[in-house]
C-alpha cells in the first residue's frame, strides 16, 4: 500500500523443481515473476492489472492480467486474478462454499531413454463448486466436485533438441478433499 493513497502494487516470485531424478541439471528448475499496481475503487470494489513471466530459465511466456475483487455484501464476494476465478459466499462463521475456476497443470523435467532432456508439459482449467468448514479452532476440511477442461499435454526437446509431441485430451470429473490449518 502506498501511504494515504487508493493505489498499491504487489508481486511475487517462486521457485520449482519438476524432475525424474534421473539427473540433476537446471532443466529441472523453473523460476516465475509477477507485478502489478491496482486503485482501491472503495471498501468494496479493487481494480488492478499486471503482468506474469513464467519459466525464467527456459521457454518464457509473458502474460499480462487484468483482476478485480468486489464484496457487495458481507456475505459475498467475487474475484478474478488473471486466469484465477473465485465466487464465495459466507453461510455463517464457520462455513463457506465457493466456485473456484483456475488454471492447472505442471511441467516435469525428464531424461528419456536415448538421455535427452525433455520436458512433459500439462495444461488444463479447472473449475469446481466447494465446501469448506471449520472443524474446530484453525483446524479446516474441504471438499468439492468439478470438471476440468481444455487439456493438453506436450512433450518437448529441451535446447531445441529433438521433435516434440502435443496432444489434445478429452475432459474429465475431478474430485478432491483437504485437511487443513489456516486462518480463516
Amino acid at each position: 500500500d502506498f501511504r494515504n493513497s487508493p493505489w498499491f502494487a504487489m508481486g511475487w516470485t517462486s521457485a520449482e523443481m519438476a524432475t525424474d531424478y534421473q539427473g540433476l541439471s537446471g532443466d529441472d528448475f523453473t523460476f516465475d515473476v509477477a507485478l502489478g499496481m491496482g486503485y482501491r475503487v472503495s471498501d468494496t470494489l479493487m481494480i488492478s492489472a499486471g503482468f506474469v513471466v513464467i519459466n525464467l530459465n527456459g521457454d518464457e511466456e509473458i502474460f499480462p492480467g487484468i483482476n478485480f475483487s468486489w464484496k457487495p455484501c458481507d456475505a459475498f464476494s467475487l474475484a478474478l486474478f488473471g486466469p484465477k476465478l473465485l465466487a464465495r459466499y459466507d453461510i455463517n462463521d464457520s462455513w463457506y462454499i465457493s466456485l473456484n475456476g483456475t488454471p492447472g497443470g505442471g511441467s516435469w523435467n525428464i531424461d528419456d531413454s536415448t538421455g535427452q532432456s525433455r520436458t512433459i508439459e500439462l495444461d488444463s482449467y479447472w473449475i469446481g463448486l466447494n465446501t469448506h468448514h471449520r472443524i474446530t479452532g484453525e483446524f479446516c476440511v474441504s471438499a468439492g466436485i468439478g470438471y476440468t477442461f481444455a487439456n493438453q499435454i506436450e512433450i518437448k526437446g529441451n535446447h531445441g533438441n529433438g521433435p516434440s509431441l502435443e496432444r489434445d485430451m478429452d475432459g474429465a470429473a475431478l474430485a478432491q478433499i483437504s485437511l487443513s490449518l489456516r486462518s480463516w
